[in-house]
């Protein structure tokens, strides 16, 4: 087997060290441009946790962690840097960008991707759109993302995967893990013929915050978001602040503007309502071909190696 690179390794080193923060780590990589940075903020953390003995102790855990990278990629997850020519692409344009994520199942070219998010509690009305909405992408060659959660996360999952269709789970935990549990299955389906995808290293379990974080990689990996339906308080509107944030347009389903931050947000540029399956359907395609013509006519952006 190819062996790591060291600044592979010292990246995946560095989400498992307690008093590192990643946001500051990738700020300072990307602002160098140089994935060498990592091992140097290793090396210094290291330093003022240990001393004398730095050096010796930066060497065995680069050793461990590529003997952990060899062993889940035997199981079947993939370690991918963002410096990797896998790496999800249009991650790369977002201030969240992960320095490491870590999948199971295919990577693709998912640039014609749209979320489909909404309430853990959906109503029988928001399953059924769902399933509509779903459809209508699977029709048109979209790849359908969601984050695997209950209620309108699950209603698009499955209706993708009963129609062959490509879809993306985003989710708040390790690769080998699975929330919610009931779920479990659904998860294995995505692997097998699609993407499960996270920041998170394997057998990191799921806490609230990292599901306000994995809506940032949600919004950040597809072009557009589809809220189907959402309350007051529910986290669907974290993926809504974080698609604005990164230029992604949002659409609400009409239902939406009874809910006042959704409301709110339709005065803002990038926001769209929707009054019918074919009205979406025509902002989807609107959508899709500006990204491309943007697409087209921007310069390549080759990853550092």
């Amino acid at each position: 087997m190819k062996a790591e690179s060291p600044e592979r390794s010292a990246l995946v080193a560095l989400l498992g060290r307690r008093g590192i923060r990643q946001r500051e780590v990738a700020d300072a990589i990307v602002e160098r441009d140089d994935p060498a940075v990592g091992i140097e903020i290793l090396q210094r953390h290291l330093y003022e946790a240990e001393g004398l003995f730095h050096e010796a102790i930066l060497s065995r855990l680069l050793d461990d962690t590529e003997q952990r990278i060899a062993a889940w990629k035997d199981s079947g997850i993939g370690v991918h840097a963002y410096f990797d020519q896998d790496y999800p692409q249009q991650l790369r344009s977002v201030r969240e960008m992960p320095l490491v994520v870590f999948t199971r199942g295919t990577l693709a070219d998912d640039t014609r991707a749209v979320a489909v998010v909404g309430s853990r509690r959906a109503s029988d009305d928001g399953v059924h759109r769902t399933r509509h909405i779903t459809r209508m992408l699977a029709d048109n060659g979209i790849t359908i993302v969601s984050g695997l959660a209950d209620g309108v996360d699950t209603a698009g999952h499955e209706t993708a995967l009963d129609l062959g269709a490509r879809t993306v789970a985003v989710i708040a935990n390790g690769v080998d893990q699975c929330y919610p549990p009931s779920n479990r299955e659904l998860q294995a389906a995505i692997a097998k013929t699609g993407l499960v995808i996270s920041e998170y290293l394997p057998h990191v379990r799921p806490t609230r915050w990292q599901f306000l974080e994995r809506n940032a990689i949600m919004s950040g990996y597809a072009s557009a978001s589809i809220v189907v339906e959402a309350d007051e308080r529910s986290g669907t509107r974290i993926q809504v602040q974080r698609a604005l944030q990164h230029g992604r347009p949002v659409i609400f389903l009409d239902k939406m503007l009874a809910v006042s931050w959704a409301k709110e947000a339709t005065d803002r540029p990038n926001v769209h309502v929707a009054a019918s399956l074919s009205e979406l359907e025509d902002l989807i395609d609107q959508i899709l071909s500006d990204q491309a013509i943007t697409t087209e006519h921007l310069p390549g952006i080759d990853p550092p190696f």
